[in-house]
């Protein structure tokens, strides 16, 4: 937003991006990726020029294509600059006061990854947010699916067959006031991250292990597996039962339109 103040244009930015120098990173990303998406483009828009009316049946393609090459190309400059940057000052968890060395580079590092992970996720290209996940160095396992949510990109391990639901947010770092904390998050395999939730610094989900929707989990906390964790925080805990439990612990709480239901679907199993 620009607002006019005693005479002076000035810029309010909810995310600080004009407020952090740290960001002339992504403004370094941006120009090049324009930079390029313009270059290959130019044959197309001569043609134009020249009177190849027929060739604005390619713009809809080109366009869909610019956006791609944007991405791919914002990625793999975010991906030099990020070896640089990590070069000079390797990533490293713990608390840093503001203005320290480790918490000037962590701005590098979020900077730098910000515009391609932004723009992957506006593209409709499933699982391409997981390839690049995995170039900025998170560690994904097989068959991990992360929906609209929001990683951050380092000190972050998905183990295999793990989903994330719409809306949640998997933090390595939080900023407390004039302090910076980094601690690694691991996910084991076949855990379910419900939706509105917000999984802070340092935890650790054991395998088979879910977060309640609408759940907060406190910074390093530890999270029992084969359970179903719900809360702010998430202190309650509840056992995750199997199909024959549960028809059974709904048998004894005298469901009855459970059990006809359920009847109902046996009978026509064996007329098939």
């Amino acid at each position: 937003m620009v607002q006019l103040k005693n005479n002076k244009i000035q810029i309010i930015s909810t995310s600080g991006i004009f407020k952090d120098k740290a960001s002339f990173f992504l403004l370094i990303e941006f120009i090049c990726g324009i930079f390029i998406v313009i270059y290959t483009s130019l044959w197309l828009i001569d043609y134009l020029l020249q009177g190849f009316w027929i060739l604005w049946l390619l713009v809809p393609l080109s366009v869909y294509g610019c956006l791609y090459l944007f991405t791919f190309t914002t990625t793999f400059i975010a991906f030099l600059l990020l070896r640089l940057v990590n070069k000079i000052y390797p990533p490293k968890e713990g608390i840093f006061e503001r203005d320290s060395k480790g918490w000037k580079f962590w701005r590098y590092r979020y900077w730098i990854t910000y515009l391609p992970l932004w723009s992957v996720r506006a593209l409709p290209l499933p699982w391409l947010d997981i390839a690049i996940y995995r170039i900025f160095g998170v560690k994904l396992g097989r068959n991990v699916c992360i929906y609209d949510g929001w990683v951050d990109p380092e000190f972050i391990t998905i183990g295999d067959h793990t989903m994330t639901s719409l809306n949640t947010i998997i933090h390595s770092h939080l900023i407390y006031n004039d302090k910076l904390i980094i601690q690694h998050v691991e996910i084991g395999k076949n855990c379910i991250i419900g939706p509105q939730t917000i999984v802070s610094p340092g935890t650790i989900m054991e395998e088979e292990t879910i977060l309640g929707a609408n759940s907060i989990t406190k910074i390093g906390q530890l999270l029992e597996g084969g359970k179903i964790h719900v809360g702010i925080p998430a202190i309650k805990s509840i056992p995750i039962l199997s199909i024959e439990e549960s028809e059974k612990k709904l048998a004894k709480l005298g469901v009855d339109k459970y059990k006809k239901k359920q009847e109902g679907k046996i009978q026509e199993e064996k007329k098939e």
